[in-house]
């Protein structure tokens, strides 16, 4: 009779550890889930992804896939996994399933639920208007002659230049490859007849003005232009 109490004793004893190391081993359950876009906002439907936790995004793009998915027809996507191991290494996504796939996002927190929206390419139109209020202004209206050349970015405009002008649009392929890039400032450098992104920081003077542009990348509009003032 006694080793039947200690039995029991033993037993509520043990319960809150049982119950402790159960409740442990249960996993959560976490939720990746989002849209895959070409372009601005064009969904891209019936492709195969690869989801992976990797160490890193640009270096061993072979292995640690976690799931192949195809994405709905609307480029939708869903993911539901259990806690894993390893909370430090984020997700990426990846186009295909091959080794060298074109990656898509990194760096996507785990064991979390997370909305991802992901673009396979994102080109916009980026237009620009021209508001040299700063600088000395010609007589008449017209701010540059046909001798002058607009850089900006790399793409060149000639002359003449007005205040208030527009330019455009710059066609730019921008680095969206990585969780949270809307986040991520982006700059352009503009100047006058110098092609010289070196001295982007300084100003060189009347005809070789140089300036940086910071902006935040936005979603595009329905004519999938970004306007930017030059000043």
């Amino acid at each position: 009779m006694k080793s039947s109490k200690y039995f029991i004793y033993l037993m509520l004893l043990l319960m809150p550890i049982t119950i402790l190391v159960i409740g442990c081993s249960k996993k959560k359950k976490y939720k990746l889930s989002g849209v895959i876009y070409n372009t601005c906002g064009e969904p891209v439907g019936k492709i195969t992804i690869d989801i992976r936790q990797r160490s890193t995004a640009f270096v061993d793009y072979s292995g640690g896939s976690l799931k192949t998915i195809k994405t709905n027809s609307d480029g939708t996507f869903e993911y539901t996994y259990k806690t894993l191991d390893n909370a430090n290494t984020p997700l990426a996504i990846f186009d295909g399933t091959s080794a060298d796939a074109n990656l898509l996002m990194s760096g996507i927190p785990v064991n979390s639920d997370e909305i991802v929206n992901i673009y396979k390419e994102k080109k916009v139109n980026f237009t620009f208007t021209i508001n040299f209020d700063t600088l000395p202004i010609p007589k008449g209206d017209t701010l540059y002659t046909k001798k002058d050349t607009l850089f900006v970015g790399g793409h060149q405009f000639k002359g003449t230049f007005h205040n208030g002008q527009v330019i455009g649009p710059i066609i730019e392929n921008q680095d969206v490859n990585f969780y949270g890039w809307e986040k991520k400032v982006y700059t352009f450098c503009w100047g006058i007849n110098r092609n010289d992104f070196y001295h982007s920081i300084n100003s060189l003077g009347r005809y070789n003005e140089y300036r940086v542009i910071k902006y935040q990348m936005v979603e595009c509009d329905e004519t999938k232009n970004i306007s930017i003032p030059l000043k």
